[in-house]
């Protein structure tokens, strides 16, 4: 897995590249699924958050669209330059990770994160919220993660 830095300020949004971003056209919400987690759980480079749920898309034309937007609460870190990042893995994929700083201090802090928008063939696919980090472990205390899936019309 690659891991990239980004310049992005504590609480703001980041954007993560993917591959096979669709071109803009009109897109009809199929469903949408909330995934959350409470309690603390340890981090280390590459961890897989939440499990892996069944996630088929049908309808419309041409490819499905996944877009999620997750939020995580984690605390702990005490290893100077640390980072963290997090993917949504479809099919056991491992897209580039973006990571940004964190705290060094132990205190709590909360990352909020708007994966692109992943194009898949239509059909069933397994999805994987995960998070990445460098230089160190942290803690994690809870994460909730929408993940809406979209077809062309």
């Amino acid at each position: 897995m690659k891991t990239f830095s980004s310049m992005i300020v504590f609480g703001a949004l980041v954007v993560s590249p993917a591959v096979g971003v669709t071109p803009a056209f009109a897109l009809v919400l199929q469903k949408t699924i909330v995934l959350q987690r409470f309690g603390e759980r340890a981090v280390t480079t590459d961890t897989a958050v939440s499990p892996q749920v069944s996630l088929a898309c049908s309808g419309g034309v041409g490819q499905c669209v996944y877009e999620t937007i997750a939020s995580i609460q984690m605390g702990g870190n005490f290893t100077a330059s640390a980072s963290v990042g997090m993917y949504l893995s479809i099919d056991g994929s491992a897209p580039p990770c973006l990571v940004t700083a964190i705290p060094s201090d132990g205190s709590f802090f909360e990352r909020t994160t708007v994966l692109a928008n992943q194009a898949v063939a239509r059909g069933a696919h397994t999805v994987q919220l995960r998070l990445c980090s460098s230089n160190g472990g942290f803690h994690m205390e809870g994460y909730t993660a929408t993940i809406r899936v979209y077809t062309a019309q």
